[in-house]
């Protein structure tokens, strides 16, 4: 795999305006300039909530808006507005390796989706799922940039715990972008049997629900067949601002600590040489060593229960529990028992 290629940003698609003074940054560092006292606070409560949850099984939350529920919700609420966002010419305040800040016209998640279909491309993955999918604009741009290459894809799904930003999303595709399994689910209980997908990537995604990000790797994990690619915030591997951020706002603080919990050791770990300045991300990269003559077929499972479930027409389950279909999404969050 070709790593330095892989990372390589093309500015082309996202031009330099101009370069940031040390004012300028100081500007943008003061607002997430956090006291030592806040950071100890914060602190102390995260090791609190990791042993409680440790007895608990992942019921207490170090920030109730970072609960499953809350960011369903929060989403919920918004959907609609990534789909604007990513049609608009925006600019946006990046660093470069050497840690030289910068104003650049368009969108980083641009540079996201050359990364993921150069590793879709580079390990010759034919089928993959986007976990964290949303509106669908990272799993398009992705698709877009593959269809260019004349790569093909034989099969392509998207999860998300959000059915309205699904439902938005699908929209958005209508029939230039071929996807075969649109999903509202949870990542911490992918309703996939093993080996459903070749690869399986995130972005910006795991940061969301800090307690399930053990849980949603190993279940990815699971999933995939060859690969697993996460590109998520860097509390390490970024900025002072990031961090701060980061801390700020409750999400997921990635190190190598948390990263030592995960069932498979990952196989790259890259400090992304094009970021967001706030809010940076990192490359995590996950080998998988499973029987090559394993054939990668999609089948669904009940999420709880991990037992193989069927479609029919507007449902799909097995004599013990149904799920709904609605709008061609699979509705796999709200069960009912038969």
């Amino acid at each position: 795999m070709n790593i330095s290629k892989i990372i390589k940003a093309d500015f082309n698609k996202f031009p330099i305006q101009n370069y940031l003074n040390e004012h300028s940054k100081q500007l943008l560092f003061k607002e997430y300039n956090l006291s030592n006292f806040f950071l100890f606070k914060r602190k102390i409560k995260l090791i609190i909530v990791s042993i409680l949850n440790k007895i608990l099984k992942n019921k207490i939350y170090l920030n109730k808006s970072r609960s499953l529920e809350k960011v369903k919700e929060k989403y919920d609420q918004i959907s609609g507005t990534y789909i604007y966002s990513i049609e608009k010419n925006n600019k946006f305040y990046a660093e470069l390796k050497d840690g030289t800040a910068v104003e650049c016209n368009g969108n980083i998640h641009k540079y996201y989706a050359d990364i993921i279909s150069k590793i879709i491309k580079q390990t010759k993955s034919k089928s993959f799922l986007e976990v964290g999918a949303g509106e669908l604009t990272q799993f398009k741009l992705i698709c877009d940039l593959l269809k260019k290459s004349n790569f093909k894809i034989n099969k392509t799904g998207a999860l998300d715990i959000s059915f309205k930003r699904l439902l938005a999303g699908k929209n958005y595709l209508k029939k230039k972008n071929k996807i075969d399994y649109i999903v509202q689910g949870n990542a911490a209980e992918l309703p996939f049997a093993d080996n459903s997908f070749d690869l399986i990537y995130t972005v910006h995604c795991l940061e969301q629900v800090p307690e399930l990000f053990e849980k949603s790797v190993n279940e990815m994990l699971r999933v995939a067949k060859n690969y697993v690619a996460l590109i998520e915030p860097s509390f390490e591997l970024s900025n002072k601002i990031t961090s701060n951020y980061i801390n700020y706002k409750g999400y997921i603080q990635i190190n190598e600590k948390l990263l030592s919990n995960i069932k498979h050791k990952y196989f790259k770990r890259i400090r992304l040489p094009f970021k967001q300045f706030l809010n940076g991300a990192e490359l995590i990269i996950y080998k998988i060593n499973k029987k090559k003559n394993k054939k990668t077929k999609v089948k669904f499972i009940c999420p709880k229960n991990k037992k193989i479930i069927y479609k029919k027409k507007k449902t799909i389950g097995n004599k013990n529990v149904q799920y709904k279909i609605k709008n061609q999404i699979y509705r796999l969050v709200d069960k009912k028992i038969v």
